[in-house]
């Protein structure tokens, strides 16, 4: 199984409107999956609040 690392800040992170989402994993698995990677799994570093540039 592949591992994805992705960092970034509270959108990244799994924060909408102030409660956890899962909807961008969801899409970023679903995505890949359609591109013929099924089995990846991702590791989330995202902090909120962080600005990365």
């Amino acid at each position: 199984m592949k591992k994805i690392v992705l960092f970034g800040d509270s959108l990244l992170a799994g924060v909408m409107n102030g409660e956890p989402s899962d909807i961008l994993d969801k899409y970023i698995l679903d995505e890949l999956a359609g591109m013929g990677f099924p089995r990846v799994s991702l590791s989330q570093v995202g902090q909120s609040g962080r600005v990365f540039f």
